[in-house]
């Protein structure tokens, strides 16, 4: 299938919309965590169980390992369940919580099973290895659209000396 230069466009507009909604995510998520931390109500919650289930890997795809971590406080005058989930491609990884672990957090007035750490996630680089990325990848689209122009250029170049 020959490119257009019509079809190229559509797939820079893709491409850069794909990003910008990825971005909007993490901003969103960061977002909705700073307002909990400013405005939700501070509690210690109990690690009552961690539940590790290995994830074989489909065609072409690593082995997983998925961490299921409930907590339970009380918000409200009542006892609340939450589970957090971390999946690691690296299956010797342990869990990152303890059953009898208390950790500080943050839940929602509204909405209470919505909660976040006080002090940070384990998985708090995790994020900024994401954002990193979309930065890098963000940074790098022009650059892509100029390879791409030139390759366009050495093409047409070569099928004109054919």
């Amino acid at each position: 299938m020959e490119q257009t230069p019509k079809n190229r466009k559509k797939g820079y507009i893709i491409a850069i919309a794909i990003v910008a909604i990825a971005v909007m995510g993490l901003v969103f998520s960061f977002s909705n965590t700073r307002r909990i931390r400013r405005s939700g109500v501070r509690t210690t919650a109990t690690v009552t169980n961690v539940e590790i289930r290995h994830v074989t890997g489909g065609h072409g795809q690593r082995d997983r390992v998925r961490h299921y971590t409930t907590f339970r406080y009380s918000a409200n005058g009542q006892s609340i369940i939450a589970v957090r989930t971390s999946e690691h491609t690296n299956v010797n990884t342990r869990p990152l919580r303890r059953v009898g672990e208390q950790v500080e957090i943050y839940y929602s007035a509204r909405n209470p099973r919505n909660f976040v750490f006080a002090y940070g996630s384990p998985n708090s680089f995790g994020v900024f290895g994401i954002v990193v990325v979309g930065v890098f990848i963000v940074l790098s689209l022009p650059m892509l659209v100029v390879f791409f122009k030139f390759r366009a250029k050495l093409i047409k170049m070569a099928n004109q000396g054919n």
